[in-house]
């Protein structure tokens, strides 16, 4: 399961000179990610953003552990990290961040009480200190340990995706049930701590899909109770979809039969040359 961050200073934090004590409040990182997502043709325009297909963007906070503690889904693929997070802080039921302590962010987030970018305008990316590119000022000696530390999401996120491949291809069930699939840490983000947890066994991979399920059933039952989710019209979304699926119906078809046309004349010419 989903699990709070204990607000204690991170034993990969303490064990080390290069973090400690600078970093000794960090609790985790915090970044957004973009889940493909189908919606309405009328609606897609606000789904498509810099990835040029549409998505969701989904707000995640991650431990040094490689552990979800916070999920948030729902939002439009066009909107920027920085407006989901400002939306959400001001929101009663939104993301909690303990007095005095901090999640590292990228530089598309302001510095905020709770939040911690790196310096702007300055080197900051682990490739650009390959090499003899070491740090030449304060601040990129600042922003290289940041990287370092705040790397952690990317991984989880690349983790996540990699063992579920569903998150990362375009789906065929309806908008709901694709928020559903991201907005708590019981579907994708639990199963993937649960996975980490005890080392993948299969035992635990069908626990931990029965637990999805579970949560699954119970969520779409209060689509519109969702809690921490944005309530972003999801029936809306989905209105449009009935004819949507019949012209998508119809399209697949045709693509299906244009491709056994072209495998049966294929066929045919390496028989005709079979006889020559």
């Amino acid at each position: 399961m989903i699990r709070r961050p204990s607000g204690q200073t991170p034993p990969k934090i303490r064990g080390s000179p290069r973090w400690y004590p600078y970093f000794k409040d960090c609790i985790g990182a915090i970044d957004g990610t973009h889940v493909t997502s189908r919606v309405p043709r009328s609606q897609s325009a606000a789904y498509r953003g810099r990835k040029h297909y549409t998505s969701q963007n989904v707000l995640a906070v991650v431990d040094f552990d490689l552990e979800f503690t916070y999920v948030l889904a729902g939002w439009e693929g066009s909107t920027h990290d920085a407006n989901i997070l400002t939306d959400n802080m001001s929101r009663p039921d939104g993301i909690n961040i303990p007095d005095g302590k901090f999640y590292l962010g990228d530089a598309g987030y302001a510095c905020r009480p709770g939040i911690f970018p790196p310096f702007r305008k300055t080197r900051y990316h682990l490739n650009e200190f390959y090499g003899r590119n070491f740090p030449r000022t304060a601040q990129e000696l600042f922003n290289l340990r940041h990287s370092s530390l705040r790397v952690t999401v990317e991984r989880a996120f690349g983790a996540l995706k990699n063992r579920f491949k569903i998150l990362d291809q375009k789906p065929f069930h309806p908008y709901p049930t694709q928020a559903a699939f991201c907005i708590t840490g019981s579907s994708s983000g639990a199963l993937m701590n649960t996975c980490l947890r005890r080392k993948r066994s299969s035992l635990t991979m069908l626990l931990a899909l029965a637990m999805v399920w579970r949560h699954l059933t119970m969520t779409l039952g209060r689509t519109k109770s969702w809690s921490g989710q944005r309530q972003c019209g999801l029936t809306e979304v989905s209105a449009g979809f009935e004819e949507e699926e019949e012209a998508a119906a119809a399209a697949e078809a045709q693509k299906k039969r244009k491709k056994k046309q072209q495998q049966q004349q294929k066929q045919k010419r390496k028989m005709k040359q079979q006889h020559r």
